[in-house]
């Protein structure tokens, strides 16, 4: 498996470019990574849902797609991280984890997922849900996430990102 991270840091901003994880398998496999984003940030709900009446889909609509387009090949759906906390106690990745379920049936107020069929998809992704809580920076998050997939013989990473 070979795998490649560029980081390059310009103020508060990373940028992430992985180009490949290869170990040829007998069917082609997905992963998606879903990238934490601190609970107590500004705009953390814009961020992480979007903006349904805008039509902008934040992380977890994005990757939810993505992951129904990839529906037939999807291994893992990972979220991350561990370095920030709700109010309640719930680490980042769970937090989104929760979300994610709780809304899903409001993604369909999002253009994009007309045609979807939400009782396939929460199928699919409490499938391959994966709660990486152990991370707490994008690095670390990002290894993790693509050792795991390699592990289970992921072809294909995307990350979902903002």
């Amino acid at each position: 498996v070979t795998a490649w991270i560029g980081a390059c840091f310009s103020g508060a901003m990373l940028l992430l470019a992985i180009s490949a994880l290869a170990s040829v398998t007998a069917a082609p496999s997905t992963g998606i990574v879903v990238h934490g984003f601190h609970c107590n940030a500004p705009r953390w709900e814009e961020v992480v849902w979007g903006d349904e009446a805008a039509q902008r889909l934040g992380r977890l609509p994005h990757a939810a797609l993505l992951a129904w387009q990839a529906r037939h090949e999807l291994q893992a759906f990972i979220c991350g991280s561990g370095a920030s906390q709700t109010a309640s106690g719930s680490a980042e990745a769970d937090a989104l984890i929760s979300l994610l379920f709780e809304r899903l049936p409001s993604l369909l107020s999002f253009d994009a997922f007309r045609g979807v069929d939400l009782e396939a998809l929460e199928a699919l992704l409490r499938r391959t849900v994966i709660a990486d809580t152990e991370s707490l920076n994008t690095q670390q998050e990002v290894l993790a996430a693509l050792a795991r997939l390699s592990r289970l013989g992921v072809q294909r990473a995307l990350l979902v990102s903002s």
